[in-house]
């Protein structure tokens, strides 16, 4: 029996009951950290070289000093921050090194455009370039955030899901029951807005990659878009959810891993919070990437 998989609040990507955790909304991307950081993402900042000319008073020690030469010659590395609203679409430039703005942006959201809100990042981004004397080169981060997934997840606009849960053989119906969202009598306001299909494979033997491929096959065929793997008491030992998400990815379907979403107990809550999480996961990707081409077609690298 899974008895201690049973006795666990609601508190991963559902925070209090029902309510979306920002800390596990693992698919949403963020433009929170655009103060200077050692990384560098999206666009390498490039050095330029200062040409300097000495003043005519050559005793003008500071115009000689090879430290203020040195510091006149430093990049300019510049982080900017999009966010995406339902309204607009706001912008902001910053000096990594001491945090100043720069230069700002405000435009419509592009909800309508083929490319969706991409569209709408890429013009406040021209516009902050355009308002200012920065370049391509200055830029050293674009880092965006958007609720598009989240809208999705509110609106019923997910995709399916396919789910493979996974126990040892005694255990096969209360896993079974615990992880087959479709028929679970439990059902709150988030199942009603997913769609499931559902695999077991039982793990008291080594299960193997044939398994495994034809499990997500069969999931793929009945309509699954994206993978969910969980596993009894897979918390203390993800070694076949990790598996399982290795599989899906050679398929070409994006896997959400139960123990990946929570470390504490409750196959069903984490089960279920792995199944939002995985049905916005393409809707999620779809935004990325088209931001990135539209990035990368402006220019920034």
């Amino acid at each position: 029996m899974l008895n201690d998989e049973n006795t666990v609040d609601y508190s991963v990507t559902v925070g209090t009951s029902g309510a979306l955790d920002d800390d596990t909304d693992a698919v949403c991307t963020s433009a929170s950290n655009i103060l200077p950081t050692d990384n560098k993402s999206t666009s390498h900042s490039s050095a330029t070289t200062s040409e300097i000319t000495l003043p005519t008073n050559s005793t003008d020690s500071t115009a000689l000093d090879p430290a203020s030469d040195k510091k006149s010659a430093d990049p300019l590395k510049v982080r900017v921050g999009i966010d995406v609203g339902g309204t607009f679409t706001k912008a902001v430039a910053i000096d990594s090194a001491n945090g100043h703005i720069l230069s700002t942006a405000t435009v419509p959201t592009t909800h309508n455009s083929a490319k969706g809100v991409s569209d709408g990042i890429l013009e406040a981004f021209t516009k902050i370039m355009h308002d200012s004397t920065l370049s391509l080169d200055d830029i050293d981060l674009v880092a965006h955030s958007t609720t598009q997934a989240i809208n999705a997840l509110l609106e019923n606009d997910t995709y399916p899901v396919g789910i493979i849960a996974m126990g040892v053989g005694p255990t096969r119906k209360d896993v079974i029951r615990r992880t087959e969202l479709n028929s679970n009598k439990n059902s709150s306001e988030i199942h009603k807005g997913l769609r499931t299909f559902h695999e077991f494979l039982d793990t008291s033997h080594l299960i193997s990659e044939q398994e495994v491929s034809d499990a997500i096959k069969r999931l793929r065929n009945s309509g699954a878009r994206c993978i969910v793997a969980t596993e009894a008491y897979g918390v203390d030992d993800p070694t076949n959810e990790e598996f399982v998400a290795e599989q899906s990815a050679v398929i070409g379907l994006p896997c959400t891993s139960s123990h990946e979403i929570s470390g504490t107990y409750g196959l069903e809550i984490r089960t279920l919070t792995a199944t939002v999480n995985a049905s916005i996961m393409p809707k999620t990707l779809q935004v990325a990437d088209f931001v990135e081409s539209t990035m990368r077609g402006a220019g920034v690298r």
